[in-house]
């Protein structure tokens, strides 16, 4: 018995003691169990925490614009394998606003297959006429249904057929159309055509400036206005900036000319005198401008006395003006309030008093016939009096479209048409401007 309870005794002592150590181990392993565990959730909270101050500072370049910037900072965060239905919609939409549709179409897909669910009824518009811009025309037709389905409605889509017999009668033959690439155009943007006495004014990156500052929007040169001659079968040569105040360290694009050649509207940056203006969120919107020419300077012509037009505001963009035949009215495009979509087309009607200083009505927006969720942008006014303007809210062929419809004496819209092929493709077709009479003219695409 002694024998057996020391046995036990002593078995007792020594599972005593490895039953400590035995804790102990269990104890010290639990904590440093728990330790590498709190360390995984801290290490693991800090990379969430980082890729959200990188998302932050990506959005407030997004939100400025700065669509070039943004991207590098999305894409590096889905390198890091953080994946969110905001980063791809925003990927797509760096693309989209740049009209890359191809790269656009990819991220798209991307929240179509993980994020079904977490997708706004007006995204499946935007990537149905990404869809269509990709040649993908059977999945944009997919698209749209899911986007009417959720109450997208008919009444936000119109569909602008092209009508021959209507194209007819404005003097317009668009399927007889030739179209051939102008010698001046360069590796950047070059697009906003006018006539002016005879030549082409246009906008153009700023390829002659050696030390020139890329835009963040789409990491570009700034634009400015050039001028060239136009050879005897239309083509463009000796293409040169345009001399005056005209063109600055900013955006000058899409002018226009009174028909005596001594007034110009022309769209430019917030900028004037030096001075750089900013809405709330520290960004420089576009606004139009007035030019006079000036014929008394020894080197000839030249534009200057640039006045900003009263209707501008630094809170909203007005841009791409177009002047009626008479020069009664003034159309433009722009996202004030009122607007229905991303870009309006308005009118105002030019006055003078009896001072004989120009008065500009209040802008009347040309409404929803014309004006969509989408942009309505790069209006211009033939000799036969037609408005052509540029749509990617009706959806045509994809892409910005070409429309065109007869304006009455008022300056009122009556049919409009889609311009129908060559012109219009399944990628942006804008900014054209043209001669009925002569059965030419000249867009960018």
């Amino acid at each position: 018995m002694q024998i057996s309870l020391v046995k036990i005794q002593r078995t007792y002592k020594l599972n005593s003691s490895v039953f400590k150590e035995k804790c102990f181990s269990k104890l010290q392993y639990m904590t440093t169990l728990k330790q590498i565990l709190l360390m995984g959730i801290l290490l693991f909270a800090n990379c969430i925490f980082s890729q959200e101050v990188k998302i932050a500072k990506a959005n407030e370049q997004f939100d400025k614009y700065g669509y070039i910037n943004a991207r590098e900072i999305y894409l590096k965060v889905v390198e890091n394998g953080y994946r969110s239905a905001e980063i791809y919609k925003k990927l797509g939409d760096t693309y989209y606003y740049n009209s890359d549709y191809v790269n656009a179409e990819n991220w798209y897909d991307k929240l179509l297959d993980e994020f079904p669910d977490s997708i706004e009824t007006d995204y499946f518009y935007r990537i149905a006429q990404t869809l269509k811009s990709v040649g993908k025309y059977q999945k944009s037709d997919e698209i749209m249904n899911i986007y009417f389905s959720k109450g997208g409605g008919p009444k936000d889509i119109k569909k602008f057929e092209n009508d021959p017999e209507y194209l007819k009668s404005l003097g317009v033959h668009p399927f007889k159309y030739v179209i051939n690439n102008v010698a001046v155009n360069t590796r950047y943007s070059d697009f906003g055509p006018t006539y002016y006495k005879g030549k082409i004014v246009y906008s153009s990156t700023s390829r002659e400036k050696k030390d020139f500052k890329a835009h963040n929007w789409n990491n570009m040169p700034y634009l400015d206005l050039y001028i060239a001659d136009i050879d005897t079968d239309g083509g463009l040569s000796n293409s040169r900036l345009l001399d005056g105040d005209i063109n600055t360290l900013f955006h000058e694009s899409s002018p226009v000319f009174s028909k005596d050649g001594k007034t110009m509207y022309f769209t430019r940056n917030n900028f004037l005198d030096g001075k750089k203006g900013y809405d709330k969120e520290r960004i420089i919107k576009l606004k139009i401008f007035r030019a006079t020419l000036n014929e008394d300077k020894k080197d000839g012509e030249h534009w200057d006395d640039v006045i900003e037009l009263p209707f501008n505001s630094p809170d909203f963009s007005c841009a791409h003006p177009a002047l009626s035949n008479d020069g009664k009215y003034l159309f433009f495009a722009s996202d004030m309030p009122g607007s229905y979509g991303r870009s309006d087309l308005y009118r105002v009607e030019i006055k003078k008093n009896e001072k004989g200083n120009y008065i500009y009505t209040p802008p009347v927006n040309l409404g929803p016939e014309i004006n969509t969720k989408s942009r309505e942008t790069f209006p211009f006014i033939s000799e036969n009096n037609n408005l052509y303007f540029s749509s990617d809210g009706h959806f045509g062929h994809g892409g910005l479209d070409v429309y065109v419809a007869s304006l009455d004496s008022e300056g009122n819209l009556t049919q409009v048409s889609n311009f129908g092929p060559p012109i219009n493709t399944k990628m942006d077709d804008f900014g054209l401007i043209i001669s009925e009479s002569k059965g030419s003219g000249y867009y960018t695409s």
